[in-house]
């Protein structure tokens, strides 16, 4: 089974968050990925910052599904 990768990765001197849109997002969320600063430079803070945007994101995407949101990008 292959190995799941961090939902982060390190460019330009700070930790991103990076999550591709899954295909049944898509229809309220036409972005191909979703990429966010964390605003860190350390890898466990970073890690922690990830989950917590990670569930952020989800939210947004299952209330844009049940119609409680406009924007997609408010994440």
């Amino acid at each position: 089974m292959p190995k799941k990768r961090a939902p982060y990765y390190w460019d330009r001197g700070g930790y991103y968050f990076l999550k591709w849109v899954p295909k049944r997002y898509r229809t309220v969320d036409p972005r191909q990925s979703v990429v966010i600063s964390l605003h860190t430079k350390d890898e466990l803070e970073a890690a922690k910052k990830a989950a917590a945007v990670e569930k952020q994101v989800q939210a947004n995407w299952d209330g844009l599904l049940a119609g409680q949101s406009n924007d997609a990008r408010s994440a």
